[in-house]
């Protein structure tokens, strides 16, 4: 007779190796899938993009710590701050001006090199005219207003800064936003769990999990559930105004310096034009129709062609989008999406509500300001000041050189202890 008791370990070791065994066979499918994605999944912009960011419980994303890599043509080193650039002391040395410059890509420098980038840039200067002072890059891709303010609350005012440089536009007018694109303004996003955090960051570290992540995103495109056109801006305007009183008050109380900056917003309202209305309406019918019989590549040569001959609707970036797409053409994707934005500001000229609403606030608290879109204007060099025609939202090294020699001749003039003037 068997004993009972030796026919349970059995049962026991039995089923923990059958538990085992799944777990093994659950890794091995995950190792395959993740060996097949490095090998055939080429990386869009977005997924590039991503690669530098890590999730943030308040802030939604940060930058990841420890980073050297090369993006956009540039290469690129983080601090353990999380910032681009070299590490810094906390506390301050006291005999050093600490000027840290807010912003979001413009400021961090997209596509110019570190030593290029205005934060940069404006130490020199400040140097080789007899001051020591200590300038950090705190542009950090995609950050509005909003997220500055928490940035500056959380993290800046611990690394005791003099004076801080405030350049936050694009993204408040924006739709987009990275990780998160849930039809909510940056304002009603709710801070994530701890616990989630860290687990997205681990999976976001993963081809295979950043390969199902996409392809579930696309189907939720392609079924409508993500609409761009019905989405809010991440900061309205008069959030907007709000966030920067906000951000100057916090640096009031504590005798911080600020400096406003009016920014460019190169928004490519040059490929807007109406040629012919009606056959534009035309040709995207014939798209539709394309589309409903499931011949993508006609649908999209259908709205490649409605798009010339009327580039101001909306409903044809969508829809060339989302066709796009079905044939993997995503960073083509990517890149009509991230025009919609200013398609509708093309209607309105937001670009011009948000920068006047810098002047706005550089005068209600008395505070200096530079303007680097006059500036721009009057070099002469137009489409020279920015990184390319495919990347017009962002200023190159020349541009960058323009913002730090305004912030110079405002900052340069006065003493540690004097406020800076215009």
């Amino acid at each position: 007779m068997t004993d009972p008791a030796t026919t349970s370990q059995v049962e026991t070791r039995q089923s923990l190796m059958r538990s085992l065994g799944g777990i093994a066979a659950l890794i091995v499918l995950f190792l395959l899938a993740e060996a097949l994605c490095l090998a055939l999944m080429r990386p869009s912009r977005l997924d590039r993009i991503l690669l530098l960011l890590e999730r943030d419980a308040q802030l939604m994303w940060r930058l990841r710590a420890g980073l050297s890599t090369t993006f956009e043509g540039a290469a690129v080193t983080t601090s353990a701050h999380h910032l681009r650039g070299p590490d810094f002391a906390v506390p301050k040395p006291a005999d050093v001006t600490r000027i840290v410059c807010l912003g979001a890509s413009p400021t961090f420098g997209w596509g110019v090199a570190e030593d290029k980038t205005y934060p940069a840039v404006l130490g020199s200067l400040l140097r080789e005219r007899g001051q020591n002072v200590e300038t950090i890059n705190g542009g950090v891709p995609g950050y509005t207003t909003w997220q500055g303010k928490y940035f500056l609350a959380r993290d800046v005012l611990g690394w005791q800064p003099d004076l801080v440089t405030v350049a936050y536009d694009l993204n408040d007018l924006d739709i987009f936003r990275f990780f998160i694109n849930n039809g909510l303004p940056d304002a009603q996003q709710q801070p994530t769990p701890t616990r989630i955090v860290a687990a997205q960051n681990l999976l976001n570290r993963s081809a295979a999990y950043r390969f199902f992540r996409n392809t579930l995103i696309g189907a939720l495109v392609k079924r409508g559930s993500f609409d761009p056109e019905k989405m809010p801006r991440r900061v309205a305007l008069a959030d907007y105004q709000a966030n920067l009183r906000e951000i100057e008050l916090l640096c009031r109380e504590h005798n911080i310096k600020v400096v406003f900056i009016k920014m460019p917003i190169n928004l490519p309202f040059y490929r807007l034009k109406v040629v012919d209305a009606a056959q534009a309406a035309s040709a995207f019918a014939q798209g539709e129709a394309a589309e409903t019989n499931g011949d993508w590549p006609q649908a999209i040569a259908h709205y490649q062609r409605s798009m010339e001959l009327d580039s101001t609707q909306s409903d044809t970036y969508i829809r060339l989008a989302r066709a796009l797409q079905r044939l993997g053409r995503h960073d083509e994707a990517d890149g009509l999406y991230a025009l919609l934005p200013f398609v509708s500001a093309f209607r309105d000229r937001t670009d011009a509500q948000y920068n006047q609403a810098v002047v706005d606030a550089a005068a209600q608290t008395d505070r200096p300001y530079v303007d680097a879109v006059a500036a721009f204007a009057a070099d002469g060099r137009g489409d020279g000041l920015w990184n390319s025609k495919e990347d017009p939202f962002h200023p190159n090294a020349a541009g960058h050189a323009i913002v730090a020699g305004l912030l110079a001749d405002v900052i340069s003039p006065s003493s540690a202890d004097e406020e800076p003037t215009p």
